[in-house]
Formats: C-alpha cells, structure tokens, sequence
C-alpha cells in the first residue's frame, strides 16, 4: 500500500476549544464563526486556486489532550456549545442539556435512534431535534426511512428471554458457595424471576447433574465438580472451587480475549481487539478515541501506549456481533417502499423522497439509487414482494440475490435453508451471506443457481430443519462458547486475560462431546438463543406460509448487470471468500473419513 505523508499547510481558528467535526451543512449552530490560517509557504493566491472546483474539502487537525478534562467539565457544566462524540450519545453519561443531536450515519435500529433523539431537548415540554447525515445514497434511504418511522414513535418490540439455562447454573453455583440449599427452595425462589418462571423441576436437576459433572462421568471423563450434588436427598452444597468459580468467573458480558490499553501511568484509555494486537509490534501506532497512541510494550494481559501524532497512526478493529432488526420493523420499511414505487410510476418519487425529511441533495441521491434498482430488476421488494435476481458476477460464476426487507433475523435462518436446498439439487458447496435487506448465495462454477428456491422450503419442516443445521453454523458455536462462560463450564477465570483462541479450543471441545446430547442444557440453551433472539424462526415460519399461500410474492428476474442493492451482499460475499485461505468443502472431510475406515 501506498505511504503518504500529511503535513500542516494550516490551522483553523474558532468559538471551539476542543475538536470539532465541521459537518457539510452549515448553519446548524448559530453565530459561531471559524478562520483557516495557512501557513507561511502556502498563504498566497496560488495556493487556492482551482479550489472552486471541489464540492467538498476534508480539513484535518488535532486536539490537545491538555484540554481534555477541561472539556468534560465544561460539557457537564453546559458550558461547552457543541460536542463531536462517537457512540456516547447510547450511553448513560451524564452530559447535561443538549440542543440538538447531529448523527453521522444511520443507527441500524429505530430504538437506537430514539436514544439518540432523546439526549436533545431532555425536558418536560421541549421537542427533541437530531439530524442525520448519510454518508452513501442508499444510506439517504435508510436515513429517511429511518426517520419517518422515528417520527411516528415506532420501536422494536421487547422479547424477554426465557429459560436462560446459563444464567440459572450460574444462580445456582454461587448459591451453594456460601450455604447449602435443597431443591424446594430453588423451585420456591425461581418464578420471582421472569425467564424462569416456566422452568420445571426437571430442568433444575439437568442443570444440576450438568454442574455436578454427570455429562462428563458417563463418558469417562475427569471432571471436577463445580457443585456437590446429593441426588438422594435433593441438597445442594459448595466448597472452595464453587466459591472460585463464582468469584472470578460470574457474570453475564462474555470474555472475548480483549487486550487493555494503559498508559504509562496505568490509567485505562480501553480495549483492543486479539487478532489486531498480534498483528502489532512495538513503535507501532494507531487511533484510539480522538487521538493517536503509540505502543511502548505489549504484555499477556495489555498494552502500553504514549500519546503519538496522528500522521501515519492505523485505525484498529473490533469484531462486534450485531443482532438484525425485527420482522416487524422490515415490514414498515417494506410499506414505504412500496409507496416510494407508487410515486415513481406517478413521476412523484423526489417529492415523496423529500416528505421523507431528505433535503434536496439526499433526495436526488437517493432518487437515482432507486431509479436504478427499479430498472435493474422491474421494481422494490417490499413487505408484499420478495424480489430473487439471477446474475453472474465479474468472474462469471452464477449469483442469486434474494431481497427480503424483513431483516437479517428473518434472512439469516433463510439463507441457510436455501443454500442447503440448492446444494443438494445441484450437488456442490452452495454458500451464502446475508444481510437486513436479504441474502445471496453463490457458487464456483458456470450453473445456473434453481429457480423456485423460496417456494420449496416446507414452512411445517423448517424450525426443525434448522434445528439440525445449527450446530454447524459460526453463530452457534459463537453462542455456544459465551453459554459455556456464563453457565462457569469453563473454569476459573484467573487474573488477566484469557486467550481468545484458548476460549475457542476449550468451546470446541466441549461441544464435540455434548452436540449429540439434545437434552443437555447448554445445547437447549444456545438452540433457544439462536432460534429465538438471534433469529426470529416464529417469524420466518409466518413468512413461507405467507409465501405458500400467496399473501408474500416472490418475482424471479435475471439481470445482465446486478443491481445497487446486491452490492453491499456481494461484497460481503468478496470478504467471506478472500479470508477463506484453505476452502475444505465436506465432500473431502466424507472421503477422507472412508479411506480410514
């Protein structure tokens, strides 16, 4: 790649002392004013001409760190007129009365929004005032639609969590650390609690038996008890390992292996990811927060950074897991893009785009982005029409594209039923990745993906279909590995961080020894998580009956070039496939697995 080097040709001077993001628009904040002062070798004319001809210029600068705990007490003091933060504004930070919020991007949820919306205008009888600034045209859309639906008062609805198997054994190993109990007491105690509320006797001896060690002792394997278990009499007691396990190891955040980042002087600036300080060394440098940081030492547990300048820092990463918007929320979206294709037969989709709240520069973006999806494929997917588009990719390799609105925890389930149904018809390694507004999958050879994909998955099968695939989906072993955590089926936690690949090892194995046993609780509990909170299967179930009976339409279209809305999916498709550096499709694990036999 390519090294440039940034270097000070001005400085800007304004009402701020602290940085500040200057958005396109301006005029947001009343009588504040701001000068930009070249330095030396560039202040004169020539310096700036030509520069009418650019629609936009990207100014760059640093703030003082001095100036930092100024800030914030000017910020809770009201003193301060304006604040440029990243994901602050979810947080239950004290930040005081707030005008108006400027959000870059869309929030993925409409309750994220509201959040948002809410930290403005936070008294009795004002109005909360926030606006959005999409960065890409069809995030214009997203923005709109986003913000009609806010303005409503629309927002997902809660699923409580049931059963939560994990957090019950968690319960019940720190009970027995400090006194012994029997089981009427844990069954008299447990319906106080919501998601227990269902929970039988039986239940409550499976999670025992599984604390006690008993998966373990029926295959043999040395397992040392995290309670003691009197099956006889139905006590319970603990000793010091139960103690130690519910000390160091409770808790419901997961552990995902993060490196702590201090300073010299030991105070905590946050968390980096496993995979990117690996690939660090020291001197490197990178961006954390608002500033640059360089790495003075690299240990088991942290890291050590001093302040650095920002030319030439790398920004890190994280791998977050984000959960899709709801079924509910995707068919409100579907409704005003069906209304968006009605005004674009009357020749009225601009105005419409406009009474969304897009200003005309968004409004136009966003008019061409689905004027070319609609001549692409003949119309939008909305909460009536599902729209599959046939393609080859630039390496001509035959694509399906299925846009759904209904969101990824609708898209994800289908997209696994859907590969799983085209790879057996064709016979070959069928992947697929989805996304909120659908799902591709896609294939190494020149055969055309079926038709018909959608119309034969068996809406009375599915649930249990997926039931069978899950345990060999990453979600799975994901959800998996933070039950096992959370249930203290992993061990004691001892001081500092755990390796996160350690974690995974330790998961893995575990599951290889419990994946036939349905009835253990950690298996019921991530089947649950996975079925019903990282995906919507009630939902999905609804939607191919809607399909088989006709309520949801499915159009079929093949396409010469693919369409703006395909592209985000293939380039997640790009991503899956380039960090896949050793493709093993499971025919040859099967001849392998026959040639030991």
């Amino acid at each position: 790649m390519e090294q440039h080097t940034l270097r000070v040709i001005a400085r800007i001077h304004s009402d701020f002392s602290s940085k500040f993001g200057i958005p396109r628009q301006s005029g947001l904040v009343d009588s504040l004013r701001a000068a930009v002062i070249f330095t030396p070798p560039y202040r004169n004319p020539d310096a700036l001409r030509g520069i009418e001809d650019f629609s936009h210029l990207w100014l760059i600068w640093e703030f003082s760190k001095a100036r930092r705990e100024e800030t914030e007490k000017a910020l809770r003091e009201g003193r301060l007129r304006l604040l440029c933060a990243t994901s602050s504004m979810e947080l239950g930070i004290d930040v005081g009365e707030i005008d108006q919020v400027l959000q870059v991007g869309c929030p993925r949820t409409i309750s994220g929004t509201m959040q948002r919306l809410g930290r403005a205008g936070h008294n009795p009888g004002r109005v909360s005032l926030m606006y959005l600034f999409p960065r890409t045209a069809a995030e214009c859309l997203s923005c709109g639609m986003t913000a009609e639906l806010a303005r409503k008062g629309m927002v997902e609805r809660l699923n409580p969590p049931s059963e939560c198997l994990d957090i019950l054994a968690q319960h019940l190993v720190s009970m027995a650390a400090f006194r012994s109990y029997g089981l009427d007491e844990v069954m008299e105690i447990l319906p106080r609690a919501w998601p227990f509320r269902n929970l039988t006797r039986e239940d409550v001896r499976s999670v025992l038996g599984m604390l006690a060690g008993d998966y373990e002792h029926q295959r043999d394997i040395p397992a040392r008890p995290r309670v003691l278990y009197d099956r006889i009499n139905e006590r319970v007691e603990g000793d010091g390992y139960s103690r130690m396990l519910a000390i160091s190891a409770g808790g419901t955040i997961p552990d995902k292996g993060l490196y702590t980042v201090r300073t010299q002087e030991g105070v905590k600036l946050g968390e980096m990811d496993e995979e990117f300080v690996y690939e660090s060394r020291r001197g490197d440098r990178f961006i954390l927060g608002s500033f640059a940081w360089r790495i003075l030492d690299i240990g088991k547990d942290a890291i050590t950074v001093a302040p650095a300048a920002m030319e030439g820092a790398r920004l890190p990463f994280w791998k977050g897991e984000l959960k899709g918007r709801d079924k509910r929320t995707g068919e409100a979206f579907g409704r005003i893009l069906h209304s968006l294709q009605e005004a674009y037969g009357q020749g009225a989709l601009l105005e419409k785009l406009e009474a969304l709240g897009l200003d005309q520069a968004a409004a136009r973006l966003a008019f061409g982005y689905l004027e070319r999806q609609i001549m692409a494929v003949g119309g939008l997917p909305d909460h009536k029409t599902v729209v599959v588009e046939h393609f080859r990719d630039s390496s001509g390799n035959s694509q399906l594209m299925v846009h759904s609105v209904f969101g990824r925890r609708i898209n994800a389930p289908l997209a696994l039923l859907a590969a799983q149904i085209a790879g057996e018809e064709l016979a070959m390694e069928i992947g697929s990745v989805d996304e909120e507004d659908g799902f591709l999958l896609y294939s190494y050879s020149g055969t055309h993906l079926p038709e018909g994909i959608l119309q034969r998955v068996d809406p009375e099968t599915c649930l249990r279909r997926l039931e069978i695939l899950l345990p060999a989906t990453p979600v799975f072993n994901m959800a998996f590995r933070y039950n096992s955590g959370r249930a203290l089926m992993m061990g004691v936690r001892k001081n500092g961080r755990q390796p996160l690949w350690m974690q995974r090892l330790r998961s893995a194995e575990m599951l290889e020894q419990t994946v036939r046993e349905e009835a253990h609780p950690l298996i019921r509990e991530t089947r649950r998580e996975c079925m019903q909170e990282l995906w919507d299967a009630s939902g999905l179930r609804e939607l191919l009956w809607d399909i088989r009976s006709g309520r949801v339409g499915v159009r079929e279209v093949y396409s010469q070039i693919p369409s703006p809305m395909s592209l985000p999916l293939q380039w997640g498709q790009e991503a899956a496939v380039m960090y896949d550096y050793a493709p093993t499709p499971r025919g040859i694990h099967g001849a392998v697995e026959e040639a030991l036999k």
